[in-house]
């Protein structure tokens, strides 16, 4: 977000850029995420959750690119990669309780 002066009134506005826009829209992400989760709409375990949290997260790394904070940017890496991993932990249960259930209906 940049502040712009207004010569002529002697005030400042307030202007969003697109990674201000694209970052918000990745906190509303999580937010919501974590939202649906206390309301019981959602899993912890479920692989929508970890994809939520991973594109939010992902969402404001991108606009960290444009406006760099160091502890903003440690704490959304390793949101995502926690993400990542919680995503692939879900994909590969999910895998192998279709295997299961494959070889119990042979």
């Amino acid at each position: 977000m940049k502040l712009l002066l207004d010569s002529t009134q002697g005030t400042f506005l307030a202007v969003l850029e697109f990674h201000d826009l694209v970052g918000g829209f990745g906190a509303a992400v999580l937010l919501l995420t974590y939202f649906l989760l206390q309301i019981n709409r959602i899993s912890a375990k479920s692989m929508m959750y970890s994809q939520l949290n991973a594109l939010g997260s992902a969402l404001i790394l991108t606009s960290l690119y444009f406006d760099f904070n160091l502890s903003a940017f440690m704490i959304e890496s390793f949101w995502f990669v926690i993400s990542c991993v919680g995503a692939a932990v879900t994909w590969r249960q999910t895998r192998r309780m279709r295997r299961r259930d494959r070889s119990k209906a042979s």
